[in-house]
């Protein structure tokens, strides 16, 4: 290994390093659940606890079975609490530092997957969701770990490649449902990309039946079908255009985070040819996305856009490893191009020095309403329910707690 490579894998570690610190702080008070974080929390614990059985108390809530079991199994080992929840949200948030590198520099090159990495360890907005007992950020990590497997998949065309796909894709999704849209992404990809064997493979009837029945049962056995269905059902008397976020979409991604957005778009007229399958399902998942959460969504939370975060963070830092690589290209007989490498590292700096959109040093808690005031209607049930027992101590059993949502009273 030479010089600069061990420097690369250095400040790699530092990155992840300092991801893990910041992401372990803000978890280390065991600070109040907000009602979300409880709700699948308390079947955890009874879990745990021998109320219920693994079976039964992972399906409570259909839409993210896994997420109890890894909670419960979390609980198992480092007992009953907040930071025990949170502890996995944070170790994948750390996975997704790295896939996040891979990726960038797979697309572009090392300083553009260092940008990329950064961006993702130290974003306020994913210190703030790495820090829940919720699935989002394992949503956006595996998003990235799915894409980094079809970047293997176009270059190696290896079996083991599309069958790693598969899976993640297949486990992502009972983490939480909203994930049964990373087989667009999956779809896409490989229709486009193998577009000419696909008409080769139409003149073999046999095998194409076996291949749209394969398809229909994991349709069906994933919920597609169901999900369709809820895309175009009519909702408040309308069809399709049920709601309108379009104000709280220009925001945050246009007012807030446009210089991020921007350039990782335009990251898509730079990246090599024999992607454009790749970005075609890129694109494909974003726009559904992004219409179901404007126009299908009662509700504009942001964590339900973790996934289109991480493609932009990876994707800005896409971007200015190909601008350098382009530059280095143009200037072929300057003695001083090698330094071009470092414009990424030099924006990294820059963006640590302005503070925007970043966390610079640990916090023990990582709001998650900067970006959109009252995104996570967040209160601290840990300390009212304490002051209460503290208060009427033997006869708490005779005082009745009302609350809009049960989730916290029951954990």
């Amino acid at each position: 290994m030479n010089k600069k490579s061990a420097l690369l894998y250095f400040i790699l570690t530092l990155i992840l390093f300092l991801g893990l610190w910041f992401r372990l702080k803000g978890i280390s008070t065991n600070h109040s659940f907000w009602s979300d974080e409880a709700f699948v929390s308390s079947f955890s614990q009874d879990i745990i606890t021998g109320k219920t059985s693994w079976i039964k108390g992972a399906s409570m809530v259909g839409y993210q079975p896994l997420q109890i079991v890894v909670t419960a199994f979390s609980f198992m080992i480092f007992g009953i609490s907040e930071f025990s929840a949170r502890l996995p949200t944070v170790l994948f948030g750390v996975i997704g530092i790295f896939f996040a590198f891979l990726v960038a520099k797979k697309l572009s090159n090392w300083s553009g997957g260092l940008l990329a990495a950064f961006l993702m360890a130290f974003s306020q907005l994913n210190l703030s969701h790495a820090t829940q007992a919720k699935p989002y950020v394992v949503l956006q990590t595996l998003f990235l770990v799915q894409i980094y497997l079809l970047i293997k998949l176009i270059d190696k065309k290896k079996l083991s490649a599309l069958v790693m796909l598969f899976i993640t894709t297949c486990i992502v999704y009972f983490f939480h449902s909203l994930a049964v849209l990373f087989w667009i992404s999956f779809g896409i990809t490989l229709i486009v990309t193998y577009f000419l064997n696909l008409k080769k493979l139409i003149q073999k009837p046999l095998i194409v039946l076996g291949i749209l029945l394969s398809i229909v049962l994991v349709m069906y056995f994933f919920g597609i079908f169901k999900e369709l269905i809820i895309l175009f059902k009519p909702l408040n008397g309308r069809f399709l255009f049920a709601y309108s976020n379009t104000v709280f979409l220009k925001n945050i991604f246009l007012r807030q985070y446009g210089i991020f957005l921007i350039p990782a778009v335009l990251s898509f007229l730079m990246i090599d040819k024999k992607y454009r399958g790749l970005i075609a399902g890129i694109i494909c998942y974003i726009f559904v996305l992004l219409f179901m959460w404007n126009f299908r969504s009662y509700s504009h939370n942001m964590r339900y856009l973790m996934t289109f975060f991480g493609f932009i963070f990876v994707f800005f830092g896409v971007f200015l490893g190909k601008i350098t690589d382009l530059l280095y290209l143009k200037f072929q007989s300057a003695s001083w191009r090698t330094n071009l490498k470092l414009i990424p590292i030099l924006v990294l700096i820059t963006i640590y020095i302005s503070s925007y959109k970043i966390v610079c040093t640990p916090q023990n808690y990582y709001s998650p309403n900067l970006d959109l005031y009252g995104d996570v209607q967040n209160a601290d049930y840990k300390s009212m329910y304490e002051w209460i027992e503290k208060k009427y101590g033997n006869d708490i059993n005779k005082i009745a707690i009302f609350n809009d949502l049960i989730d916290s009273e029951r954990f």
